[in-house]
């Protein structure tokens, strides 16, 4: 499946807040004492928290297929080509051994969920962790990778190259005992020989020189245990570390910020273009004015109007800029139902969305089946992501659309009216703009509610056509709000005539 990728934005990186763009030294978010220490997770086993730095920006690929939902975001690291394309191989691998692994089911779905984080960037040096969620139908396994990147020279790294030639069975055995205290072990022993890299795929350094390990699902416990996560004093660690993992290590211990890609300098200014015979003015085409659609935040009477709604899940995206351009030309006000971890990546163009008067509401922040969540991860996905939207546009939501419209009674309970729809467009499936304008058109009736996705270039080339259509058979666009009035929360819509 091709990755839609995004222009680079100066903007901050997903699991931050979205104020800063001056990277910090990273560490351990619990206790810094010498020796074993829990720390915190977030929604699904990875760390919370994350830096910023400039420039960053995100690629993606949802599967929306409810029977094998696979979501896959990564990031575009600016000025390191070689650690972008890591990381994509990374995911694509992934993603291409699930695919080989199982088959659609309706019943029991698998799922593949990859998303990430910056977890340390100073100096020349950048880490990334991708973090892999793996749902097999009646269990699931979390997983964490650390990538790291130098933009001097271009060299990528993986977690286990911080450890010297060597001594990787040495601090291998030195995490599988910290760990050991924290929950029984599956194994009598610390793994050995190749089998000691799984418990060196997440390791990060702190300022004050500890390591902290997060640990995959079942690589030291029984995978019910969750997570472990240990952390290493700088005397045990230190003398096992790799050149490479003591120029990471000295790199967080000084609080430089990530110096970035060196600027790119100005081309040199072309000469003066030589005077030429004036051509003859082009006259331009005749001007249509645009279309009356309903006006933004003002309430539309859609009991004598054939109103429907335009509705846009998983972005901010590499063309949702472009869609607002369409939208304006046509003043067209759509919904969209936007990730989380993308809206901290792409803040302007949320903020941008809102004071255009579209509606932003929330899709969770990372693309989860929330039905394999428990229901405080459920209740993280919607609130982290009402925050993002809030400090991006300044104006809360409370609508929600759950990825792959799987919700279950808890997901009710999280204060937000839930969309749905009834006109499925299948644009994820079908990349052709003649199609989605078909499907769309075949089904939709007055109160419909259209699903959309902006991160795909033949969705946004449909849309002009496809207003255009709706218009001419008398149809009115609104957003949701303006379709259902006051959504109640709890409440699951799926046009203005069907709820429950």
């Amino acid at each position: 499946m091709p990755l839609v990728v995004g222009t680079a934005l100066l903007a901050p990186a997903a699991c931050t807040s979205a104020g800063s763009s001056t990277p910090t030294p990273t560490g351990p978010t619990g206790s810094t004492t010498p020796g074993v220490s829990a720390e915190p997770t977030g929604r699904s086993g990875i760390p919370e928290g994350g830096l910023t730095i400039p420039g960053l920006d995100i690629a993606q690929s949802v599967n929306n297929d409810p029977a094998l939902p696979i979501s896959i975001s990564r990031p575009i690291v600016p000025g390191q080509a070689a650690l972008t394309d890591a990381i994509k191989a990374w995911a694509d691998a992934q993603e291409q051994a699930f695919r080989q692994n199982y088959l659609p089911s309706p019943e029991g779905a698998p799922e593949l969920n990859i998303t990430w984080q910056v977890a340390m960037a100073n100096a020349s040096l950048i880490g990334v962790r991708v973090h892999e969620r793996e749902f097999a139908g009646a269990s699931g396994q979390s997983s964490n990778h650390v990538f790291y990147g130098d933009v001097t020279t271009g060299a990528v790294h993986q977690a286990v190259d911080l450890v010297a030639a060597g001594q990787a069975d040495r601090l291998a055995g030195l995490v599988w005992a910290a760990a050991a205290k924290l929950a029984d072990p599956v194994e009598p022993a610390a793994p050995t020989g190749p089998d000691a890299a799984r418990l060196l795929t997440d390791l990060v350094p702190a300022p004050d020189g500890t390591l902290t390990a997060y640990l995959d699902q079942g690589a030291v416990a029984a995978y019910s245990a969750g997570n472990l996560t240990v952390t290493l004093p700088a005397a045990q660690v230190t003398p096992l570390l790799s050149d490479f993992g003591r120029a990471v290590q000295s790199a967080v211990a000084s609080g430089v910020p990530y110096a970035g890609p060196a600027p790119v300098p100005a081309a040199p200014s072309a000469p003066p273009a030589q005077p030429t015979e004036a051509a003859p003015p082009v006259q331009p085409p005749p001007v249509q004015p645009p279309p009356v659609q309903a006006p933004p935040g003002q309430a539309v009477d859609c009991s004598t109007l054939k109103c429907v709604a335009l509705t846009f899940d998983d972005g901010p995206g590499a063309y949702t800029g472009k869609l607002l351009d369409s939208l304006a030309a046509s003043g067209t006000k759509v919904t969209f139902f936007v990730l989380g971890q993308n809206v901290t990546v792409r803040p302007d163009i949320v903020a941008r969305a809102t004071a255009a008067g579209h509606v932003v509401a929330n899709h969770t922040w990372d693309h989860r089946d929330l039905k394999k969540l428990t229901a405080s991860q459920q209740a993280s996905e919607v609130s982290t992501t009402s925050d993002a939207i809030r400090t991006a546009t300044g104006v809360p939501t409370t609508l929600m659309r759950p990825p792959y419209g799987s919700f279950n009674d808890s997901v009710r309970g999280l204060g937000q009216a839930i969309i749905m729809w009834d006109v499925d467009t299948l644009d994820w499936k079908y990349r052709d703009s003649a199609e989605v304008t078909r499907r769309a058109l075949a089904d939709v009736k007055r109160g419909s509610i259209i699903l959309m996705h902006d991160i795909h270039a033949t969705t946004v080339d449909a849309v002009p056509a496809l207003v255009s259509a709706l218009m001419q058979r008398g149809y009115t666009l609104v957003t949701i709000p303006q379709l259902l009035g006051s959504a109640k929360a709890g409440t699951v819509y799926y046009s203005a005539t069907r709820a429950n």
